[in-house]
């Protein structure tokens, strides 16, 4: 009886080690690559001095920022410009290699950009997809400064995605980058030499306006990335803010807003995604498009699909379902710039209609309309969301 007894133990012993083995490959794998390449950014330009209401808000997107390097651990760097119009000044750069959870620098960086910022800034928390990994601080924001003696042109940049680093040294003239080199080299780095790239563009097109060299830029660099694209930046001279959102794959990540969603601003932000609750005043940018924010004048909005300015209000989107995963009610957020018809409906996972959630005009600027779940068993579902132009449809998981 008491051999029997050993063995079951013994048994019982080596089945939950193998369990726990197995479970910790799932888990590790499902994690990583849930996190990969999952860097996010947050920019800023204003004009006047910092009120007390936006320290407030610049803290606060910048603490949500932090949280976010959880799961992008390599690294995190703030630059801010101290006086972006007088040449030889140089923005200020600070790196850390610990994620900016655990690094006390953060929180001391973020007090100094607020107390001696002058009209723009960049950070970036990093997850790596290519150079240097371990050990290293973030490299981003990456600084660089126009050749061209005609323009002066010193921008901050930041990136937020993956692209290959020999499609971008093919694109790259060999004479410029020795002019301009990369800050790690030959362990490139594909968002250093994507900031190289821009300047190239910039310094090669010296009549033209930056917006119209960033569009050149982005035009032949897409044409030698069919299908998947992942180019997500923000940039800024001190001046101006310029942001892109563009992906072919996992567009539903690769997400960029600006804040706040007014017609004009004293203060703009940019950010990989909303950094506080009061999504009311995050507006999403459509994929493919670049944004240019100028202190007091209205947001531009170009569209590389359809190759025309979008007016942001005139821009109808899915902001958001939540929360998700639901448990009882969903809230289901969409923005329109007019009262046109829009339908509502939830799918099941298999595509059969579960229900009509809604028919009728919508309201001008955000809506929202909730939704009960009801007796619905726990599961994947779809909203859709159709208008005459559109037809959007985001999943949602119910969980009893």
């Amino acid at each position: 009886m008491a051999r029997k007894l050993v063995r079951k133990r013994v048994i019982f012993t080596i089945i939950c080690g193998l369990s726990f083995l197995f479970l910790s490959h799932i888990i590790s794998f499902n994690s990583v690559s849930h996190s990969t390449h999952n860097c996010r950014f947050w920019g800023m330009v204003f004009t006047g001095e910092l009120t007390l209401e936006w320290k407030t808000d610049v803290r606060s997107h910048l603490d949500s920022l932090k949280g976010l390097s959880w799961t992008n651990n390599d690294g995190w760097g703030i630059g801010y410009y101290v006086s972006p119009y007088e040449n030889g000044i140089l923005p200020v750069i600070s790196r850390g290699e610990p994620r900016a959870l655990e690094d006390p620098r953060y929180n001391n960086t973020v007090d100094e950009m607020i107390n001696c910022i002058k009209n723009g800034g960049v950070a970036h928390v990093r997850k790596s997809s290519s150079g240097p990994t371990g050990g290293l601080p973030n490299p981003h924001p990456f600084r660089r400064t126009a050749i061209d003696s005609s323009r002066y042109f010193d921008m901050l940049f930041a990136h937020n995605g993956t692209i290959s680093t020999s499609v971008l040294l093919s694109l790259i003239d060999s004479t410029y980058l020795t002019l301009n080199p990369p800050d790690y080299n030959p362990n490139f780095l594909d968002s250093d030499l994507y900031a190289i790239y821009i300047i190239e563009t910039i310094d090669k097109y010296p009549s033209y306006s930056i917006d119209r060299c960033i569009k050149i830029a982005i035009t032949n660099l897409t044409a030698q990335l069919p299908g998947y694209a992942t180019l997500n930046f923000v940039l800024t001279d001190g001046s101006t803010l310029w942001a892109l959102r563009y992906a072919d794959i996992n567009t539903n990540y690769y997400t960029l807003y600006y804040f706040p969603s007014t017609p004009t601003s004293e203060k703009w932000e940019v950010a990989s995604q909303p950094l506080d609750n009061n999504l009311l005043f995050w507006a999403e940018i459509p994929n493919y498009s670049l944004v240019t924010l100028v202190p007091n004048e209205p947001p531009e909005i170009y569209s590389f699909e359809s190759k025309e300015y979008i007016e942001p209000s005139k821009s109808f989107a899915f902001e958001k379902l939540y929360p998700n995963p639901s448990r009882d009610v969903l809230k289901i957020r969409y923005r329109s710039p007019d009262r046109r018809e829009v339908v509502i409906a939830l799918y099941d996972a298999s595509g059969r209609l579960v229900e009509n959630v809604f028919s009728g005009k919508a309201e001008i600027g955000m809506n929202e309309t909730p939704y009960t779940f009801k007796n619905l068993p726990s599961g994947v579902y779809f909203v859709q969301l159709k208008t005459e132009e559109k037809q959007m449809t985001r999943k949602i998981i119910f969980q009893r």
